[in-house]
């Protein structure tokens, strides 16, 4: 069960909180469950965050005059993320085992996409809409040769460790 390697991996931990939201248990197409926490009470008293996520025709638009493409995957991207101290006693749910909260940022949340294009953005301040499009936890390096593409990675991959973040290899193609 994911709750226990959740624990082991840090991205939960055992909680007090006054908070307690839904948790229901889904299949995945391996048998194995996922955790899928119902956020939509604490969704609607949440302050919305705006942040706008980049709109796929504009991503596209920038592509249209490179000629080497690399796309990589932040591995369990959300997770990479850790919750503000004052917020994780909110994300609470109660499972068999006890009641628990997030150490890292969950799905469900209103605010997690934003939040994390944010981060991402902020990560790559400099690169982006240069050599570099973010959607989320897809990363697209782009350039016009090989010899730039190389550098270009080179920095992204540089980014990504200076802001403590991994790439998921077996989604990344180069």
């Amino acid at each position: 069960m994911e709750i226990q390697k959740n624990l082991r991996l840090g991205i939960i931990k055992q909680s007090k909180s006054p908070w307690c939201s839904r948790i229901v248990p889904v299949s995945k197409p391996d048998g194995s469950l996922r955790m899928c926490i119902d956020y939509r009470p604490l969704n609607q008293v949440t302050v919305k965050d705006k942040y706008p996520l980049p709109r796929i025709d504009e991503i596209l638009d920038g592509l249209s005059k490179a000629e080497v493409f690399t796309t990589l995957d932040a591995t369990s991207g959300y997770y990479q993320l850790a919750m503000e101290e004052n917020d994780k006693q909110k994300t609470a749910f109660a499972w068999k085992s006890g009641l628990y909260e997030w150490e890292r940022m969950p799905f469900g949340l209103c605010n997690a996409s934003a939040t994390f294009q944010r981060t991402m953005d902020q990560v790559f301040l400099k690169e982006r809409d240069r050599f570099v499009l973010v959607y989320l936890d897809d990363i697209i390096v782009y350039s016009n040769n090989k010899d730039d593409h190389q550098k270009h990675l080179e920095i992204v991959i540089g980014r990504l460790r200076a802001a403590g973040m991994s790439l998921n290899r077996n989604k990344c193609h180069f």
